[in-house]
C-alpha cells in the first residue's frame, strides 16, 4: 500500500510541475491559444491570418508565382504552400518556439515540410513584400530540386518588389552598376 501511496504522490508532483510549467511558459501550448480567424485558399496557396488581409491577396499571390515562372521559365510545382500571418512578432515566435525552434527569431521565414511549403509572418507596415520574398523561396523550391543559397536569397529580393516597383525602381542596382 505504501508504494501505491508513494506513487500516486509522485504523479500529482508532476501533473502539478506540468501545469505550472504550461501557466509560466505559454508559449509551450501555442498550438492550442493560436486561432485562424481568417483562412483562405486559392490553388495550391492557402492564407491563414489572424489579421484582416487584402481583397486581393490570393489573386497577387497567384500573379508573383507566375511572374516567376514566365521569368525564369520554370514549371512551378503543385505541392501546397501554406502562409500563416500572425498579429504581432511575439505572437510568431510563440508559435514557432514549439514548430521550428532554430526559426523563431526570424522576422519572417520559410519552411520546405514534407507535405507542404510553409510561409511564417506577422503584420506589419511591410509585411506584404515579406511575404513577396518568402513566397519567392516556396516557388523556388517547390520547381526546383535544390537551389543555391546565393541564387535563392538573389531571386527573393528581385521578386519582394512589385512588378512596377521592378520596372522603375531598382534598389540593388547601383550595387551591380
Amino acid at each position: 500500500m505504501s508504494t501505491f501511496v508513494t506513487t500516486v504522490a509522485t504523479f500529482g508532483r508532476v501533473v502539478s510541475a506540468i501545469g505550472v510549467y504550461l501557466l509560466c511558459f505559454p508559449g509551450a501550448c501555442a498550438e492550442a491559444s493560436v486561432t485562424w480567424p481568417i483562412q483562405q485558399s486559392a490553388g495550391r496557396f492557402t492564407i491563414r491570418s489572424q489579421v484582416g488581409i487584402p481583397p486581393d491577396l490570393l489573386a497577387n499571390l497567384r500573379a508573383l508565382e507566375t511572374d516567376i515562372a514566365q521569368t525564369l521559365q520554370l514549371n512551378v510545382g503543385e505541392s501546397p504552400i501554406v502562409i500563416h500571418l500572425f498579429r504581432n512578432h511575439r505572437e510568431q515566435v510563440q508559435y514557432l518556439t514549439v514548430r521550428v525552434p532554430v526559426a523563431a527569431n526570424r522576422f519572417a521565414c520559410f519552411v520546405q515540410g514534407t507535405d507542404a511549403g510553409r510561409v511564417y509572418l506577422h503584420a506589419h507596415q511591410d509585411w506584404e513584400k515579406d511575404l513577396r520574398h518568402e513566397l519567392t523561396h516556396a516557388v523556388l523550391h517547390s520547381a526546383l530540386p535544390y537551389v543555391p543559397l546565393w541564387l535563392d536569397e538573389g531571386l527573393a529580393q528581385y521578386f519582394e518588389a512589385t512588378p512596377k516597383e521592378r520596372t522603375h525602381f531598382q534598389p540593388y542596382g547601383a550595387d551591380v552598376r
